[in-house]
């Protein structure tokens, strides 16, 4: 495990260090992001496209994250198994 500074406020502990996965189905990824954490948490991601991220969170777990490209909003909903084991990801266009 490794630790990672954030904002020269608070350290960040890595658990998992894994490869960039291939791009998603629009063929092509985000470059520049700028990251913005709130209380430790990733709140959102802007990108020099002007595309953007938001999550959103419940008792430490991410409950939702909307993918604002252009006019288009992707949203991703996780919801979770007692022992807070991810039970199922549903995705709507907004």
């Amino acid at each position: 495990m490794s630790d990672v500074l954030v904002e020269e406020l608070e350290t960040l502990e890595i658990l998992e260090v894994a490869e960039q996965g291939p791009p998603g189905a629009g063929g092509s990824s985000e470059s520049g992001p700028v990251m913005t954490y709130s209380g430790g948490a990733l709140v959102r991601v802007d990108y020099a496209s002007g595309n953007y991220k938001l999550m959103a969170y419940a008792g430490g777990l991410l409950t939702q994250l909307d993918y604002v490209k252009g006019a288009t909003t992707t949203r991703k909903t996780f919801s979770y198994n007692p022992d807070n084991s991810l039970a199922s990801v549903t995705e709507t266009i907004l």
